[in-house]
């Protein structure tokens, strides 16, 4: 990822995947520094995600209607940190739930961080909820917070990328499967 006018290459907020880590990275932040981008690790820990427990106390829990604020706040507030440490226009990179709270994170954000960021690009991001009447919508994990970033509108000007694959599909096949479709299960 370079900057259109060829100049430096542009700096990225690096948003991790749940219960992941700056430590869990830092192959891709090493490569990414040699490739010349400047790299800011969104700083959460793993005893951080505790917080949103008390979530599960509430009715919009039950119902599957949390909305990102106030659930996710500790993250959001984690990528602003990052943010506020550049200067000028920066990409996100981000992994699995990272992508989607990087969307809400946009789409809140202020006019000045929404015209700085070129890029949001998502890796392994899951971006639709479970289908309608299926049996896992009614275990979805995100219990609302995936429709909620959902219903926001996505920022113009703002290249979105979304990279999946079919490495790991779940299903009762074997362990790796049982484990991709367990991770998207209520929590």
């Amino acid at each position: 990822v370079e900057d259109g006018g060829g100049r430096d290459k542009i700096p990225i907020v690096l948003a991790p995947a749940q219960f992941s880590s700056e430590a869990d990275y830092i192959e891709l932040i090493k490569e990414l520094n040699d490739r010349g981008h400047p790299v800011y690790p969104v700083k959460i820990t793993w005893s951080m995600w505790i917080s949103i427990v008390k979530s599960a106390f509430t009715a919009e829990y039950w119902k599957g209607e949390l909305k990102l604020k106030p659930a996710l706040d500790f993250y959001l507030g984690a990528i602003q940190g990052e943010v506020d440490k550049i200067e000028g226009d920066f990409a996100i990179l981000a992994h699995s739930i990272g992508g989607w709270v990087s969307r809400g994170y946009l789409s809140d954000a202020t006019d000045d961080v929404k015209s700085r960021c070129k890029s949001l690009v998502m890796l392994g991001t899951p971006n639709n909820p479970p289908p309608e009447n299926s049996f896992v919508r009614k275990l979805d994990q995100t219990r609302g917070l995936l429709e909620d970033v959902n219903g926001r509108d996505m920022v113009e000007g703002i290249k979105y990328v979304s990279v999946v694959g079919r490495r790991v599909e779940g299903g009762f096949k074997d362990l790796d499967g049982l484990l991709a479709m367990a991770s998207y299960f209520a929590l």
